[in-house]
């Protein structure tokens, strides 16, 4: 963990300091070839399976972008990696093409404001972190929602299939945002993410320092 002394204070990414940057980087990286994979994987599905599929499986799309957020606590560090990582998502074979640059744009950005509604900070009650962390997920997939409909062409579904696809999709998102948080608990554990406030740290990382 980088010492309190080096962090700055500031509630967007202008003020990130190099370790964070550096986290960025790496969640770019990693990121954008796991996203790249995956987009093979939700296009295969997709084409067997139809929609509903998609609204299982793309969750995992956003898991970045809320690692980004639960790690560096700034307006902005989703929507960056999330973006530059598109480029690498392509060279890693997404088939969906140059449209990435926007949804990815689109999912960081949505994962930015969603934990922003909760003030860029996680419950150290693990009860009230996972709650927290499902819901970020939860409104991450509903702020895209009108993306969707705008570019795949879901208007045309039936108003009973599109509240399915909807209300599925967004109970799906709340697992992935459980699951972002374990490995965000994890990365704490393995010191590997920016330094957090102790106020701000899961419970068992706060008993470490205490």
């Amino acid at each position: 963990m980088e010492d309190v002394s080096t962090t700055k204070k500031g509630w967007t990414i202008g003020s990130c300091n190099r370790l964070e940057w550096l986290w960025m980087v790496a969640i770019i990286a990693v990121g954008g070839v796991a996203k790249g994979y995956w987009g093979s994987v939700r296009f295969i599905t997709e084409a067997l399976f139809g929609p509903f599929s998609t609204a299982v499986l793309g969750g995992f799309f956003y898991i970045w972008g809320i690692l980004a957020a639960f790690s560096i606590r700034k307006f902005g560090a989703s929507t960056l990696t999330m973006t530059v990582g598109a480029y690498i998502e392509l060279l890693a074979g997404n088939p969906f093409g140059q449209m990435v640059y926007v949804y990815d744009f689109l999912e960081g950005l949505c994962a930015d404001i969603a934990f922003l509604l909760f003030r860029y900070k996680l419950p150290t009650n693990q009860t009230k972190a996972v709650l927290v962390a499902g819901l970020v997920g939860v409104i991450t997939r509903l702020l895209y929602w009108p993306e969707q409909i705008a570019f795949f062409g879901y208007i045309k579904q039936p108003p009973l299939t599109l509240a399915w696809l909807i209300g599925s999709s967004a109970v799906a998102c709340f697992f992935w945002g459980v699951a972002t948080l374990s490995i965000y608990k994890a990365l704490v554990r393995l010191h590997l993410v920016p330094f957090i406030p102790p106020d701000q740290m899961p419970a068992e990382s706060q008993a470490k320092i205490s």
